[in-house]
């Protein structure tokens, strides 16, 4: 879930860089592994413009990045149907047979989680990485039960236990970092975030959004992102 921004909507990002064939990436010169593609997965009630910064930082340091608009993007479709959205998306933008990154914020950490973990996301995504995602839920969503993507975000849903009964088993066979904020809130309690799996990292950030902005977490994600030189 994201905070609410006066910001216009933008279509969905689709700029290669540094490119030979469909989707895949490599350096210049030649010395350093390639970097896989990037995609990111924004929050509820946002668009692909909220990476906009973070999406700027990426493409300065090297890598491809891809982002799309989930529609609709307000709760009404479930999550699992937002996760179709991507998986055809990221079929679109790069061949099958190309490894790639994933960055879900929010809401979007979920539909990455739904896309890795019941649509065969696992056989292409090397790395992946949620900011501030509910994965056990967030207590605002129980403000607004009736929509049904709304509803998933809650705790103890359906399909957060669903995700959560074979989260360890499913999501120790790639790279996954769970990056969040102690002072969030609008994912309550804060350390929902938090995953008995892969890498977990508070960075104090002021606001919920702020942390797809701040440098210290462009800088998190690039150390992350880049591939071992050994």
């Amino acid at each position: 879930m994201s905070d609410f921004s006066d910001s216009p909507s933008s279509a969905p990002i689709e700029t290669p860089t540094n490119q030979t064939e469909k989707g895949q990436q490599h350096d210049e010169g030649g010395d350093t592994p390639p970097r896989n593609p990037v995609f990111l997965v924004h929050g509820i009630i946002d668009r692909a413009y909220i990476f906009n910064s973070l999406r700027a930082f990426l493409e300065t340091e090297g890598w491809t990045v891809y982002a799309l608009d989930l529609i609709p993007n307000d709760g009404r479709a479930g999550l699992d149907v937002l996760a179709q959205q991507l998986a055809e998306f990221i079929d679109r933008q790069v061949a099958r047979n190309q490894p790639i990154d994933l960055i879900g914020f929010s809401m979007g950490g979920l539909v990455s989680r739904y896309y890795l973990q019941r649509l065969g996301g696992l056989d292409r995504v090397q790395r992946f990485i949620s900011i501030c995602a509910p994965n056990h839920g967030t207590r605002l969503a129980l403000l607004m039960p009736l929509l049904k993507g709304i509803r998933q975000m809650c705790p103890n849903s359906s399909f957060l236990n669903d995700l959560n009964q074979d989260a360890i088993a499913q999501l120790s066979q790639i790279e996954y970092t769970s990056l969040w904020t102690p002072s969030d809130l609008m994912i309550i309690p804060a350390d929902s975030a938090r995953m008995p799996v892969g890498r977990n990292l508070p960075i104090w950030v002021k606001m919920h959004a702020d942390t797809v902005r701040d440098r210290r977490y462009h800088a998190e994600i690039a150390a992350t992102l880049r591939p071992s030189e050994s």
